[in-house]
């Protein structure tokens, strides 16, 4: 009886001792069982490059960040933090960190507590914020144990104007890390690119008659562009009765008014036609940087004095807003006196409305909801408008003025 119970206890001993080296039930991998996968998810924000030289901050103040599953949003950042969003082109900066549960996500949301508008005066402004939220439908998936990160690329230019309140109305991509870098690189190129252009050097745009009449007085307009530094030392025409002449100005027997100054530049200077009837031939010429540049020689008829006959009159009126002109071209006779009148419409218009712009006028701002009206005559060629955002060098759309 005594060798029976050494036996069975012996027997449970190998029990227990096999029970503790056996290998876990289940599917192996994991955090085991009873605990709950999870990953980390990094958000981050950056902004678009922005031209806007009258305005030195665009602060939004977030006060909380919440993210959407299975129909249900859970807290991912609570507190406060303020970004200056004008700092952030080509940048990121994290706004929230935190472990969240593995699995699919739908939606990211951001409380906006505050937001302002800071000018290049120093005043501030304050900016409305619809809901005093941010609602972003993207979806995105948290792996155990991996990190994610997500940037918010959110443009400034959605803050618009109405009447005489900020309102801030996003636009903004959710990227990965791959996308922020490729948006880094592709903006960097656009920048050299854009900045290539500036630097090179451009005489264009210029305007004179077809003929004037002996002894008379006429204008001849032109447009002096780019270079490294932009220092215009030297613009002026240079005319001759004798034409063939090459870009050796040193040939031709006249030269207008000499002006000087930093590019862009508009040039105008006046000629007095020759007393007898013949051909003026001309050429535009600048030195800038120190170097020589050209346009192709150019003539105009002199005839005898006659009572010239009254310019015909073309009168159109064209829609414009941020991205375009409506119509974008029209179409007038050389020589006629041309009447424009532009309608800055009340949506699609921030920053305050818009200025005009080409080598023969610039109007002042004109106001969402208001209308400028320029007239000129048209000049020998094609004349390109342009619409710009107040005090400041973003292009926004162009039309043109074909010549015929």
């Amino acid at each position: 009886m005594k060798l029976n119970s050494f036996a069975v206890l012996f027997l449970l001993a190998v029990v227990v001792i096999a029970g503790c080296t056996a290998p876990p039930s289940g599917n192996g991998g994991g955090n085991g069982a009873g605990e709950t996968a999870t990953g980390t998810l990094v958000l981050s924000i950056t902004d678009q490059p922005s031209y806007a030289e009258n305005y030195t901050a665009i602060n939004v103040t977030i006060s909380g960040i919440e993210v959407h599953k299975d129909g249900n949003w859970l807290s991912f950042f609570e507190g406060e933090k303020t970004v200056n969003l004008l700092e952030l082109s080509g940048v990121k900066e994290v706004i929230g960190q935190d472990e969240l549960e593995a699995g699919k996500y739908t939606q990211i949301r951001l409380a906006v507590s505050e937001a302002e508008l800071v000018k290049a005066d120093g005043s501030s402004e304050d900016v409305k914020v619809p809901s005093e939220e941010i609602k972003l439908v993207k979806s995105f998936d948290i792996a155990d144990g991996e990190l994610l990160e997500l940037v918010l690329d959110f443009s400034p230019y959605s803050v618009v104007v109405a009447g005489n309140q900020y309102i801030l109305k996003p636009v903004i991509k959710v990227l990965s890390t791959e996308e922020f870098q490729e948006k880094v690189e592709r903006e960097a190129n656009e920048r050299g690119e854009r900045e290539r252009r500036e630097k090179e050097v451009k005489i264009e745009q210029l305007v004179f008659p077809d003929t004037v009449e002996a002894g008379e007085e006429f204008e001849l307009r032109w447009m002096v562009k780019g270079g490294k530094e932009g220092v215009v030392s030297h613009t002026a025409a240079h005319w001759d009765l004798v034409g063939g002449h090459d870009a050796d100005i040193t040939k031709y027997a006249n030269v207008t008014e000499i002006l000087q100054g930093e590019t862009p530049m508009n040039a105008a200077v006046t000629v007095t036609a020759p007393e007898e009837e013949g051909t003026l031939y001309f050429r535009a010429h600048a030195i800038v940087d120190g170097s020589h540049y050209y346009l192709e020689e150019q003539s105009i008829g002199v005839t005898a004095n006659e009572e010239p006959p009254s310019p015909e009159l073309t009168e159109f009126s064209v829609e414009a807003d941020d991205d375009k002109f409506e119509p974008n071209n029209v179409t007038v006779p050389k020589g006629s006196t041309v009447k424009i009148t532009f309608n800055v419409s009340t949506d699609n218009v921030s920053w305050g409305g818009l200025d005009f712009k080409s080598t023969l006028f610039e109007t002042e701002t004109v106001n969402p909801g208001e209308s400028t009206t320029v007239e000129f005559t048209a000049p020998q060629s094609n004349l390109i408008i342009s619409s710009y955002w107040p005090s400041s060098n973003v292009l926004k759309a162009q039309m043109t003025v074909k010549v015929e």
